[in-house]
């Protein structure tokens, strides 16, 4: 994993009292209940809708698991995303 990447997931982490981990780490987390599961990569989404970044059986274990990628606002509006809105409102969150 790139370091620069995951110190950005850890600080996003941080601010709702989270953990960030590797994908290797996940296949045999169990997380405590209540926990949530969020997806920030492609991995599911066309042409791979088939896959996903941490193994299927691990899903289970999460109180709640989505998808947060830009792309899907793309389907839903039919509109470009405004990447640099979410930029900031993610700068600002801090």
């Amino acid at each position: 994993m790139d370091f620069e990447v995951y110190m950005t997931e850890a600080k996003l982490a941080d601010a709702v009292g989270g953990d960030a981990l590797c994908f290797a780490d996940l296949d045999n987390f169990h997380p405590e209940d209540g926990m949530i599961l969020v997806n920030t990569t492609s991995v599911g989404m066309h042409p791979k809708i088939d896959q996903t970044p941490v193994p299927k059986h691990a899903l289970g274990f999460y109180s709640l698991v989505f998808d947060a990628a830009y792309e899907q606002f793309e389907r839903f509006t039919g509109l470009p995303a405004p990447k640099e809105l979410f930029r900031k409102v993610m700068d600002n969150s801090y």
